[in-house]
């Protein structure tokens, strides 16, 4: 041990240092705490955001999947065949 004197002043000197310190690592972990919060609020939003578009990829895929999409296609095509008999082909009358 070294032969220095503990003296009350210097033990409440430390005790004051020590309150302060805890103080500040309060105020540090009330705004860790504050940041971590925002940031979960974030991601929530930004996880229902992804959970919409992903919905709404797949009702465009199952819209275009299968037998309706060709379907359609078909009934296009017609209906253009059908106008390029009453008005002839495109560019026939450039």
């Amino acid at each position: 041990m070294s032969e220095e004197k503990v003296t009350l002043e210097l033990v409440g000197a430390r005790l004051l240092t020590l309150g302060a310190n805890v103080q500040d690592l309060q105020l540090r972990l009330t705004s860790l705490e504050s940041r971590f919060t925002t940031l979960e609020n974030r991601y929530g939003v930004q996880e229902e955001r992804m959970n919409r578009l992903i919905a709404l990829v797949v009702r465009i895929a199952e819209r275009l999947d299968g037998t309706a999409a060709d379907d359609r296609i078909k009934a296009l095509e017609e209906r253009l065949r059908s106008l390029e008999e009453r008005i002839g082909p495109a560019g026939a009358h450039d």
